[in-house]
C-alpha cells in the first residue's frame, strides 16, 4: 500500500505534467529574476580578468596584486595631444587624431581602474607603456602594456539557468515551477565567449563558489511572484526514491577543485590562445 509521501509524489508529478502541456514552451530569458542578477555584461566586462603580480617597476609596480581586464585585440591606438596637453581632433570630422602603437613580443594589453601617474617622458626597460585612458559611463579606465610573465588570469565563475541537466558543474539544483517546467540552477566555470553561444543564461559572474546569497534572493523573489513553490511546502516526511523534496533536488557536482589565480603560470607560459577572445567587447575613447 502506497504511503502518503509516495502519493504526493505521484500526484505532485503528474500535477507538473498538467500544468507543463497547458503552459507549452517557455523562453528562459523570459523568466522574471531580480534585476540585480540580470547578468547583464557590457564592453570590456565580458573580457578575460588577470591579475597583476611581482611587478618592481618604478611607476608600474603600482598595478601590482591588481584585477585587470585583458585587451586580447592586436590593435591599439593612442591618441595625440598638443603642446598643453589638449588631445588633437581633426578639423573636418572631430574625430580624435591617433596613432598606432606596436605590442611587443611578449607583452599583452590590460585596461585597469587605476591611475598610476607615469610620466610622459618615462622609458621602461621591461617593455612597460601607458597607451592612453577610456572614458566608460563616465568612469575613466587606463590602459597599458606590461609583459606578459606579470599577469595571470583569473579563474571566474558564474551562476546560471538552464532547461537541461549541465555536464559540468561546481553546484547544481532541479528545480520544479509552479508552471510545471523543470528548471536547473548551476554554477560553472565562466567563459566569456562559452556564455554567449551557450544553452544556459549567465545571472551572475565572480570569483567565488559561493553563491548562496544570490540563491536566497532568487528563492525569495521567485517565491513571492508565484514562480517557486515554497520549499517546506514541498518536503517528504520520508525519501521517495531517493527524493526528499518534489520541487527542489540537489545534484552531485561534477567539479571539485576550484583555484582562482594559478600563479605556477603567467601568460608568457600559457600563451593567449588559452582565453576567449570577445568579439563584442570593443571600446572607444572618451
Amino acid at each position: 500500500m502506497a504511503t502518503l509521501d509516495e502519493i504526493f509524489a505521484r500526484e505532485f508529478r503528474q500535477t507538473c505534467q498538467k500544468r507543463e502541456a497547458i503552459t507549452g514552451a517557455i523562453n528562459l530569458n523570459a523568466i522574471s529574476v531580480p534585476p540585480e542578477l540580470s547578468g547583464v555584461q557590457r564592453g570590456f566586462e565580458k573580457m578575460t580578468k588577470v591579475r597583476l603580480k611581482g611587478i618592481t617597476d618604478e611607476y608600474y609596480s603600482r598595478l601590482t596584486d591588481s584585477d585587470v581586464f585583458l585587451w586580447l585585440r592586436p590593435h591599439l591606438m593612442r591618441r595625440t595631444f598638443d603642446c598643453e596637453g589638449r588631445f588633437i581632433r581633426d578639423t573636418e570630422t572631430n574625430k580624435y587624431i591617433t596613432k598606432d602603437v606596436t605590442l611587443p613580443n611578449g607583452c599583452c594589453a590590460v585596461i585597469s581602474d587605476k591611475g598610476i601617474g607615469v610620466p610622459l617622458k618615462y622609458s621602461s626597460k621591461e617593455g612597460f607603456d601607458y597607451v592612453d585612458f577610456v572614458t566608460v559611463n563616465g568612469k575613466r579606465y587606463f590602459v597599458y602594456i606590461v609583459p606578459k610573465q606579470y599577469a595571470y588570469k583569473m579563474s571566474e565563475l558564474c551562476l546560471v539557468l538552464s532547461f537541461n541537466r549541465l555536464r559540468s558543474f561546481y553546484s547544481s539544483m532541479e528545480l520544479k515551477l509552479m508552471s510545471g517546467h523543470t528548471l536547473y540552477l548551476s554554477v560553472v566555470p565562466y567563459s566569456p565567449r562559452r556564455a554567449e553561444n551557450s544553452n544556459y543564461r549567465v545571472l551572475k559572474v565572480k570569483a567565488s563558489r559561493d553563491f548562496s546569497a544570490e540563491w536566497q534572493q532568487l528563492y525569495n523573489y521567485w517565491v513571492s511572484s508565484g514562480v517557486l513553490y515554497p520549499r517546506e511546502m514541498c518536503e517528504l516526511s520520508m525519501p521517495v526514491r531517493d527524493i526528499t523534496n518534489v520541487a527542489y533536488r540537489d545534484l552531485n557536482p561534477t567539479l571539485e577543485e576550484y583555484q582562482i589565480y594559478d600563479y605556477t603560470k603567467s601568460l608568457k607560459d600559457t600563451g593567449n590562445d588559452s582565453f576567449d577572445i570577445d568579439d563584442e567587447g570593443g571600446l572607444t575613447s572618451g
